[in-house]
């Protein structure tokens, strides 16, 4: 690959999320890097891995990306009902990649959690793709 997989999956989730006209009227920002006064709910494209696969006859990469929703509303509803947005986006969805193509995309996991203020939810999607690499 001439382009790092992880990268381009990095700006092909953020360019389908941020397209998305519901999911961004339920947030007040979604990010790489979270500005000091962010509002909350707010969502972060972040933490990821890649490894490189290798047939025969093709090469690419096997890539895990997390996006994390962040939520103070009282109960988990907000961020399960934005998780749930971005599940249905991406679960056996597509993105566009510069340099490579998308074989297959699922959600992998998913998981909410109290963080140790008390007040702030956490919710946790992983998203897994599988991506080959396009001979330029």
């Amino acid at each position: 690959m001439n382009a790092l997989a992880l990268l381009q999956l990095q700006q092909g989730l953020y360019g389908k999320l941020a397209a998305d006209g519901v999911l961004m009227g339920m947030l007040n920002g979604l990010y790489d890097q979270v500005p000091e006064r962010a509002q909350l709910p707010y969502a972060v494209i972040g933490d990821g891995q890649m490894q490189p696969v290798a047939t025969d006859t093709a090469t690419g990469a096997r890539c895990v990306m997390r996006i994390r929703v962040y939520s103070q509303k009282p109960g988990r509803k907000e961020v399960l009902r934005i998780l749930d947005r971005i599940y249905g986006q991406l679960h056996h969805g597509t993105v566009t990649l510069v340099e490579s193509d998308v074989i297959t995309m699922q959600v992998r996991s998913a998981e909410t959690r109290l963080l140790s203020d008390a007040r702030t939810i956490e919710a946790v999607l992983e998203v897994e793709c599988l991506i080959s690499e396009v001979a330029l």
